[in-house]
């Protein structure tokens, strides 16, 4: 009788914790995947009179240290704007919600990007985001709506969004990297967020631009098509110094990329 109790009891205990997993995991991934909401509108956004103007660009960790500001310099250069100043935020493994969040955050957080929506010398706001949203499979819809988010909010700062789609990298040979808890939730989400696939790069993409395209924002933002930039990471490895990261003839081309973009109407010359 007392085994039998002693056994109802260890029973009970395991499914209580069980039941306790269930729903700590379950609060986590949803605060993982909570969707923000869309930057109240305020008023007209500010006009840019004067031909002066600074370039802002916010992401991850491709550009976070300024980075790519250099390589920005460098392209801005060719093309005669040698008085443009690049300013540039980066956070290290940030998903585009916190890309978005970062632009609201308080001067002393060491993430805010706050400056950029005060700044009206601010033309042009580069975003560069998807690999970590990628990578972590949280999901297409989760990305599209918060680089939507960020777009906005650059809009309603008078500042022309340059949208560079997810890059190419080595998503698939990321594995190797992640702890034992990093890949448990690295395949949790890949399947409950991407259909279980590993590359999923083209699926963000195109929910990009379809959101885009239902917000009314098609023709308001310069969307970089990746494929532009990198068509196939194996058979660009020299542009990676690892699988998720660009070395430095990487940066360089992503920069010229988005100079181009912003003033194609200038042909940069060759080195």
């Amino acid at each position: 009788m007392r085994t039998s109790r002693l056994a109802k009891r260890l029973a009970i205990t395991g499914a209580c914790a069980v039941a306790a997993v269930g729903v700590f995991a379950s609060a986590y991934v949803a605060e993982q995947r909570h969707f923000d909401e869309y930057p109240a509108i305020v008023g007209s956004p500010p006009h840019h009179d004067s031909e002066a103007f600074e370039l802002a660009v916010i992401g991850d960790s491709w550009v976070a240290h300024q980075r790519l500001d250099p390589y920005l310099e460098s392209a801005l250069e060719k093309k005669g704007l040698t008085d443009v100043r690049v300013l540039s935020f980066g956070q290290g493994g940030a998903v585009s919600r916190a890309i978005y969040r970062n632009l609201f955050a308080p001067s002393s957080d060491p993430d805010s990007s706050a400056e950029v929506l005060a700044d009206p010398a601010i033309r042009y706001g580069v975003v560069v985001a998807g690999v970590n949203d990628t990578a972590l499979h949280i999901g297409s819809d989760f990305y599209a709506h918060h680089v939507v988010a960020i777009v906005l909010a650059l809009l309603q700062s008078g500042i022309t969004p340059v949208v560079v789609e997810v890059p190419e990298y080595g998503i698939e040979n990321l594995d190797d990297a992640r702890s034992i808890s990093g890949k448990v939730r690295e395949r949790l989400y890949r399947f409950l967020f991407d259909g279980g696939n590993v590359d999923g790069i083209a699926t963000y993409r195109e929910a990009l631009r379809r959101k885009l395209s239902e917000e009314g924002l098609a023709d308001r933002v310069i969307l970089i098509d990746g494929r532009r930039f990198i068509q196939d990471y194996e058979k660009s490895i020299d542009l990676y110094r690892n699988a998720s990261h660009l070395d430095e003839a990487g940066n360089r081309k992503l920069a010229e990329l988005i100079v181009e973009s912003i003033h194609p109407q200038r042909p940069m010359p060759s080195d």
